[in-house]
């Protein structure tokens, strides 16, 4: 378990899968901007048995997900997800993604989300570099990118569908030797 000021990033559980299915599985509008598939009705006994295929199966050395918790919660239930993707142990290099419920939006837990991932990402698997990419729109998670120490390093012009609208995805960079001179090194554990 990572402990961050706010939030606390714990192992995804089965009860989970059905607080997300509800957040975000079933608004179109959530899901066109934390998933690149097109949205579709799911019933929750898919989501249910994708996790349980995925709990038998061995780890994906390419993911670390994590469930989002508030830490004052005494029961941590999960207010969102987040967690590390595509890793690639050779060059050390991941992206970092988060889904906060909207619920749970605008209590400052993006900000220590990602700031909880960058340091599981640099001190605990020693990864050299962190990227996010995020929609021009997601002002949320550009914040937290960039409170986090991250930098933009580009713009993808209309590379998104939303909805129907075309919407710039903005990319960010964080080095580790950023992160060490910004963070000191984290204060997660």
């Amino acid at each position: 378990m990572l402990t961050g000021a706010r939030a606390v990033l714990r192992e995804l559980r089965r009860d989970d899968v059905a607080l997300r299915h509800a957040a975000v599985a079933g608004d179109p509008e959530l899901h066109a901007v934390t998933d690149v598939t097109p949205w579709r009705p799911q019933p929750l006994e898919r989501a249910l048995a994708a996790y349980d295929k995925q709990l038998a199966e061995e780890p994906d050395r390419k993911v670390a997900w994590f469930a989002v918790a508030r830490r004052d919660d005494p029961e941590l239930a999960c207010v969102g997800d987040a967690g590390l993707w595509g890793i690639d142990e050779h060059q050390r290099t991941a992206h970092l993604g988060i889904t906060v419920f909207p619920a749970a939006r605008g209590q400052g837990l993006g900000t220590d989300v990602v700031r909880l991932l960058c340091a599981y990402a640099f001190r605990d698997r020693g990864l050299h570099r962190l990227q996010a990419e995020t929609l021009a729109s997601n002002t949320g998670m550009r914040r937290a990118a960039l409170a986090s120490g991250f930098t933009e390093e580009g713009r993808l012009r209309e590379s998104a569908y939303v909805l129907g609208d075309r919407v710039d995805e903005v990319l960010f960079g964080l080095l580790r030797a950023e992160w060490l001179a910004a963070a000191g090194g984290g204060s997660a554990g």
